[in-house]
């Protein structure tokens, strides 16, 4: 992931067109490179206070909960703060993020895997799935792979919290930053590293688009490069169904971590087309 940290040009496809630059290279993953730089770039993200919130919820619904599960994890922010309530595990398809966080987390498994289609061989009391990591699978049918696959790591009883992406019929948070068209720009400052990430947001009916682009200086140099994320906008319905379909009893929480909501199930019931997982180590199954 990491290849020479600060350092590339990432060539994109715009709508069937693309950019090319010298040296420009194409590659499929989001955080190829720029995951170097993206606990600076979220610096302000207050993972602790989130952190307490999945907590609280989790502690209502199931009182004995040790063994959590935190799909896309990326660098490890919110496992940071959980895993001192419960035995941890992480997941996420991204493995240059990973790399970001087994030091942070050398006492926490990290595996790498697609949220539609992974098998731990174990379940646990807690699922989760935050900053709205959801939003990167794209379709509906993919959204209600991922749940599946999530609730199937579930004890019975067991607790998923899903943090959404925004709703495609506002475009807009409770921060007024997902306006179509809108724009917004970080700036970095540290002794080791000068960075500036300039973000527009687009939506298409249920898709938006953050294209990102980002010029950095650092050892000497000063390079650039562009991500375009694709993610996403789900409604509750298609959460609620996908839900149910999984086995889930689920509600709404309209507050969530950040003003998006958060999808909060039960497993009351086996997935559809599912297999039977063992139980994580340390993991009690009354509710």
């Amino acid at each position: 992931m990491l290849g020479s940290p600060g350092i590339f040009w990432l060539a994109v496809p715009w709508h069937g067109g693309s950019r090319t630059g010298i040296g420009a290279r194409r590659i499929s993953s989001m955080y190829t490179e720029s995951a170097a730089w993206y606990d600076r770039l979220h610096r302000n993200k207050n993972y602790a206070a989130e952190s307490q919130r999945i907590v609280g919820h989790v502690r209502r619904l199931r009182p004995n909960a040790r063994t959590l599960l935190d799909v896309a994890c990326g660098t490890g922010g919110h496992l940071q703060h959980l895993r001192t309530e419960f035995t941890c595990e992480g997941v996420d398809v991204e493995g240059g993020l990973l790399e970001v966080a087994r030091p942070r987390l050398p006492d926490v498994p990290l595996t790498q895997a697609d949220m539609t289609d992974f098998d731990l061989g174990r379940r646990f009391d807690v699922v989760t799935c935050l900053y709205s990591a959801i939003g990167y699978v794209r379709t509906v049918d993919r959204m209600r792979a991922a749940l599946r696959c999530m609730a199937r790591h579930l004890e019975p009883g067991g607790v998923l919290i899903v943090e959404p992406w925004i709703q495609p019929d506002s475009v807009v948070d409770v921060e007024d930053r997902w306006v179509d068209g809108s724009s917004a720009v970080v700036v970095i400052e540290d002794d080791d590293l000068k960075l500036v990430r300039v973000r527009v947001f687009r939506s298409y009916g249920s898709m938006s688009e953050l294209t990102m682009h980002y010029v950095a200086a650092r050892d000497g140099e000063i390079v650039s490069g562009t991500e375009r994320h694709r993610v996403a906008m789900f409604t509750r319905e298609e959460f609620f169904a996908a839900a149910e379909a999984a086995g889930l009893a689920a509600r709404w929480c309209c507050d969530g971590l950040t003003g998006r909501g958060l999808l909060i199930g039960v497993r009351t019931a086996e997935p559809s087309a599912d297999r039977e997982l063992p139980t994580a180590p340390g993991t009690h199954t009354s509710v």
